[in-house]
């Protein structure tokens, strides 16, 4: 049990980092889109 607890926390953070990246990478994307118009 404690160690199906653990799991399920790593891959739960494992899950926000990979949101939190696909994010960043979509911003990034935006932002030279924009620089590259202007």
């Amino acid at each position: 049990m404690k160690y199906d607890q653990e799991t399920m926390t790593s891959t739960v953070k494992l899950l926000d980092y990979g949101k939190y990246m696909y994010q960043k990478q979509k911003d990034d994307k935006e932002k030279k889109k924009t620089q590259k118009s202007s």
